[in-house]
């Protein structure tokens, strides 16, 4: 029983943090830096990196406002459809953690840390149902 209340705050801590993380890496993405010049391809994969992951969240949300499910009378399917796109979110985060890790200083471990609480927001929403 213990755990439980554990990834239950964790999974609370990762709903919050996502759009959160996102806003600051956002902002950050646009703060002008004079001091820190980048190379013109860091600023290309850092915003594709964080239009993407922001696209992502954005999906995940929508896809969770239309989930209704009625397992109790035998109707899985909605189960079953959130499965497949939770093992789909789960297996394309590598791909945004290495487009992170390509793109524009000061916003990468904010974008990792993004998709990560959204791949994990998505496995615990499947573990609830």
């Amino acid at each position: 029983m213990r755990g439980l209340w554990l990834f239950d705050i964790m999974g609370i801590l990762c709903m919050l943090s996502a759009p959160v993380l996102l806003c600051i890496a956002w902002a950050r993405f646009f703060e002008l830096d004079e001091i820190d010049a980048q190379p013109k391809w860091h600023r290309i994969v850092g915003s594709i990196s964080l239009t993407s992951v922001s696209t992502l969240l954005i999906i995940c949300v929508v896809k969770f406002l239309g989930y209704r499910c009625d397992a109790g009378a035998g109707d899985w399917s909605c189960v079953i459809t959130w499965r497949s796109f939770a093992g789909t979110v789960v297996h394309l985060t590598p791909l945004f953690i290495v487009l992170a890790l390509l793109g524009a200083k000061r916003t990468r471990i904010l974008t990792i840390v993004s998709g990560l609480a959204i791949a994990f927001d998505c496995v615990l929403i499947d573990m609830m149902a």
